[in-house]
């Protein structure tokens, strides 16, 4: 019986008709290692969990905060009406006690200017924020938040960006942006003054783009300013232009008027810059939608076609595509090194259904590897993180429906939520710990791609009977317990009779006497189960499909067996005759769960068509 690989390891390259190529990755992203045993292994995405600091359960907030941004010293939150700064010790001290937001829902950008004030010892930052009617600007050092008071500012003001010691602002569906003066110290004797942040020389300075402002992004001392399917690219350099009036003057910046992107902004949340990258959901002036990639150069697609289906068939599954309709939001982290840029779009419905992906998705790149994935909740659906910043060495989210800010990590092997029927957020059960669900699909397996089988004579589409299946397991940490222990909700099966007191008897194994029999109602992990979750008693099924990913009949469901302290193998045996086999890996566990390799012992079929 030849032994031969099975495509375990892969990434998400689903395509538009599954029996070209069903694969699909979820909850697991590439690690390479070159000199390893095995070059590649499939590692758990990063679960979430509850900030707990001195005692107390920390970063709650009255609802789900609009978005998060971070400036050096602080970072931020916005909750409806209301701006919280927080500290490296979690300290949250509303700053709008005395100016409120003009919003309640919306979107809210922002961005910081350091500056040397001379009424001040020292630096100060000064924190700005527009919700498109607007700017506030709050003062770090004397704690004081205010409004614009100046009739030059912007009408409707929404995206910003610090640049050249100034802050440009542009309005709601305008294509003009203004300067500010510059450190926005426009009074006085060189002073901050709320009614001279866009005076300059008792005038408004302003530029216009060539289309309708989607987006601002510096990246390497370089302005970009995206509209629908363009993006100008500004130097902080000088440039002289004449008035109407006839006399020459100078604005402080300078377009580059020979090169601009040919790719525009589809949404303005997806927008991320970090680590010398610009990351962003684009589209051109023929309606494509692509993710692109710029280290201040061309931006590059990376979107693999895969990601094109997806992105198409969301569109066309509703009205609004929420890609396009602000509905999405994007990201970049870094974790052990690697980069990562995670995309969600369409809100979580939580209509408790496997796998709802039609409408509304969170997909994530590896930039190492150059793969795709999807990361998921534990019901199937997108998962339900939405906004991101790195403070203190913590990656902070934010998450849909849910007023609690969490912690991101690769440490952690489960998805927290706020409990909804414990109102205390202080309780010991406030936080409910759902246990990661993994997916992996594997792409069609034919004898043509078979290299035993082809060994053996077998024709491309030639049927194949596969004797077993093998896949090897990394799981676990120190603090797991493996246990055999039927879960909260298992049915014990007792004899007809009861005994001579009328007890009833319970049935037991015939290989082993302490063995109670179970029936198939029941036994399976339940929400925030206490066996689950303190043991590992992880739910592993592998199905099978022979119509290339389009139907699956389970093989079985498994417990491991264990080859040494951490890694674990898991058979499945006599799995039949196929010619288009397609594999999927469905594993449920509280515990990190590692792939490291799979093979399959295949020959060729004596008989059957051909």
């Amino acid at each position: 019986m030849p032994v031969t690989d099975l495509p375990i390891i892969g990434y998400f390259d689903r395509q538009r008709f599954r029996q070209f190529n069903p694969s699909d990755c979820a909850n697991w992203f590439l690690v390479k290692s070159e000199i390893g045993k095995k070059k590649v292994a499939m590692y758990p995405t990063l679960g979430r969990r509850h900030v707990r600091f001195t005692g107390l359960n920390r970063l709650i907030f009255e609802s789900e905060p609009r978005v998060i941004y971070k400036s050096l010293n602080y970072w931020y939150a916005v909750v409806n009406d209301k701006i919280f700064r927080v500290d490296l010790n979690f300290n949250q001290v509303e700053i709008t006690a005395s100016v409120k937001l003009a919003t309640l829902t919306g979107n809210v950008f922002f961005d910081y200017i350091v500056v040397g004030d001379p009424a001040l010892a020292g630096n100060t930052t000064y924190s700005v924020f527009t919700d498109g009617q607007f700017v506030y600007v709050y003062n770090e050092v004397t704690n004081v938040f205010v409004k614009s008071t100046d009739t030059n500012t912007p009408k409707f003001p929404i995206f910003i960006a610090t640049f050249g010691n100034r802050i440009a602002v542009s309005g709601v569906g305008s294509s003009t942006f203004v300067l500010s003066a510059i450190n926005l110290l426009g009074g006085v004797g060189g002073t901050f003054d709320p009614a001279k942040i866009f005076t300059v020389s008792n005038a408004q300075v302003f530029a216009q783009e060539s289309g309708i402002i989607r987006q601002m992004a510096v990246l390497q001392n370089t302005l970009y300013i995206f509209t629908d399917f363009t993006a100008g690219i500004w130097s902080n350099i000088p440039s002289p232009f004449t008035t109407n009036a006839g006399t020459t003057t100078t604005f402080p910046w300078k377009k580059n008027t020979t090169y601009e992107f040919d790719y525009g902004m589809a949404d303005p949340n997806t927008l991320s810059v970090d680590y010398g990258l610009m990351v962003w959901v684009g589209k051109n002036r023929d309606g494509l939608l692509q993710m692109l990639a710029s280290s201040g150069g061309k931006p590059k697609p990376f979107s693999s076609k895969a990601i094109d289906v997806l992105l198409q068939r969301i569109s066309n599954a509703q009205e609004i595509n929420p890609f396009l309709q602000f509905m999405a939001d994007g990201f970049l982290y870094d974790y052990e090194n690697t980069i990562f840029y995670r995309v969600s779009a369409g809100k979580y419905q939580d209509f408790g259904v496997l796998d709802q992906v039609n409408t509304t998705n969170s997909i994530e790149y590896n930039f190492e590897t150059d793969t795709w994935h999807r990361v998921i909740e534990a019901n199937g659906e997108r998962n339900r993180i939405q906004d991101h910043v790195f403070f203190g060495n913590r990656h902070l989210v934010t998450l849909e429906g849910d007023s609690t800010v969490y912690e991101m990590s690769g440490e952690f092997y489960n998805n927290e939520i706020r409990n909804p029927d414990q109102p205390d957020a202080q309780a010991s059960d406030a936080y409910l710990q759902l246990p990661f669900r993994y997916e992996r699909v594997t792409p069609i397996i034919c004898s043509g791609v078979v290299d035993v089988l082809t060994k053996l004579g077998a024709a491309y589409y030639d049927e194949f009977i596969t004797d077993w299946v093998e896949i090897d397991f990394v799981w676990g940490i120190e603090d797991f317990i493996n246990s055999t222990a039927p879960f909260e909700n298992a049915v014990y099966i007792i004899a007809e009779e009861p005994d001579s007191d009328g007890n009833p008897v319970y049935v037991v194994s015939e290989e082993d006497t302490e063995t109670f029999l179970v029936s198939e109602q029941g036994n399976f992990p339940v929400l925030n189960s206490p066996t689950y979750h303190a043991w590992f008693k992880p739910h592993v099924e592998l199905q099978f499909s022979d119509d290339g990913g389009i139907s699956f009949l389970s093989a079985d469901n498994l417990e491991f067996s264990q080859l040494g302290v951490y890694q674990w193998r898991m058979r499945w045996n006599q799995l039949g005759t196929s010619r288009n086999r397609v594999y999927k890996l469905i594993c449920v566990s509280p515990a990190p769960i590692v792939v490291l390799g799979a093979q399959m012992s295949v020959r060729r079929a004596s008989g059957g068509a051909s």
